[in-house]
């Protein structure tokens, strides 16, 4: 079973060289909003970073089987 099914979507914003996108990602442990950074330079991507709340992932796997 795949923990990530679907990306949507929510938002996006760009200023010059930098492009910020809100998605929400559907995975086995409910919606989790993520933010990703791109930073481009030039025609070319010099970075991506990516940002999101681990609290939803953490509290699953800490469950006692």
């Amino acid at each position: 079973m795949s923990e990530v099914g679907q990306f949507r979507r929510a938002n996006s914003v760009v200023d010059g060289e930098h492009c910020v996108a809100i998605v929400n990602i559907d995975t086995v442990f409910g919606l989790i909003p993520f933010a990703e950074h791109i930073h481009v330079s030039n025609g070319e991507i010099v970075s991506i970073r990516g940002y999101c709340d681990p609290r939803p992932m953490l509290s699953g796997a800490n469950t006692s089987a």
